[in-house]
């Protein structure tokens, strides 16, 4: 009998590891890095020059019809591209800023998608929703974690 549990184990294993699915996403320095992990739960991470600045931290969105973008996330497809561009601007104590970051774009069954963006001076995340029908936003889950404990 334990034979067969121990077998049953293995077998299984691989299962359970293929659930959680990870990507990275580094600035255009190399230097910051969001780590990005699919499973029960949508989280990300951020490190920079090897330190962690944000560990593994869940983030979601829940509709009101209980709709919840981030839950037991289904990829569908992954994107990536980089982007440096210059803007001009129109009031700012500058004339023109530099806009160069690199892009993750996971689409998910369900008809959202979540955007990640790693620039040299930080990180950004947003969902975009395909839905056809209107529709409202009753909660979103956005966590922090820190490591050590720090004092802000």
């Amino acid at each position: 009998m334990k034979l067969k549990l121990i077998i049953l184990f293995f077998a299984l294993l691989p299962l359970s590891m293929a659930a959680q699915k990870n990507y990275e996403l580094k600035d255009p320095t190399g230097k910051l890095v969001i780590n990005v992990k699919l499973g029960s739960e949508l989280t990300y991470s951020v490190s920079h020059g090897g330190d962690l600045i944000v560990a593994e931290s869940p983030i979601s969105m829940t509709l009101t019809d209980g709709t919840v973008f981030g839950k037991d996330a289904r990829l569908r497809k992954k994107t990536e591209k980089t982007v440096n561009q210059t803007l001009e601007t129109v009031i700012y104590k500058k004339d023109q800023v530099v806009d160069n970051y690199n892009e993750l774009r996971l689409d998910f069954k369900g008809s959202y998608s979540v955007i990640f963006r790693a620039y040299p001076d930080g990180a950004a995340y947003r969902f975009v929703s395909g839905l056809k029908e209107p529709f409202c936003v009753a909660s979103e889950q956005a966590k922090f974690n820190f490591p050590d404990n720090p004092k802000m």
